[in-house]
């Protein structure tokens, strides 16, 4: 009775990491083109940085959670469960995806922000109140 539990949960377990690995599938396509789209040359609404930063969280979160699984099964209900290397390497490929795209992105976002720094410098005028005033000798 208590094998067949521990079988059952351990099936449950490995539905989620297969769940999880779905999941991540679809979003990195979406991610990856959303990372894409942010470019220098045009305007990148703000609800679509923050949109991006939550989906890469969102991929994070569940990266962490399925690498957690994975370990809790390994350890507590190994004879129920193989570990699958191809899964592994998809995991570890999904993380280094999501974080080479993100780190792009946020790459582009500081050139942005350098951009508008050097336009503000640009717009302001040399002349200030106190630059004709010459000092008494």
């Amino acid at each position: 009775m208590e094998k067949c539990r521990n079988q059952k949960t351990a099936e449950s377990f490995a539905k989620t990491i297969e769940n999880n690995i779905y999941y991540l599938k679809e979003t990195m396509e979406q991610f990856q083109e959303m990372c894409r789209m942010v470019t220098l040359q045009r305007s990148n609404p703000w609800q679509f940085v923050k949109d991006i930063r939550k989906t890469y969280k969102e991929i994070q979160d569940r990266i962490t959670e399925t690498k957690a699984i994975q370990q809790f099964l390994l350890g507590k209900y190994r004879q129920y469960y193989r570990g699958a290397t191809q899964r592994d390497k998809e995991i570890t490929e999904f993380g280094f995806i999501a974080k080479t795209c993100y780190f792009k992105f946020e790459g582009v976002l500081t050139q942005l922000k350098a951009k508008k720094r050097i336009e503000k410098k640009e717009t302001v005028p040399q002349n200030t109140p106190l630059s004709g005033l010459t000092l008494r000798q």
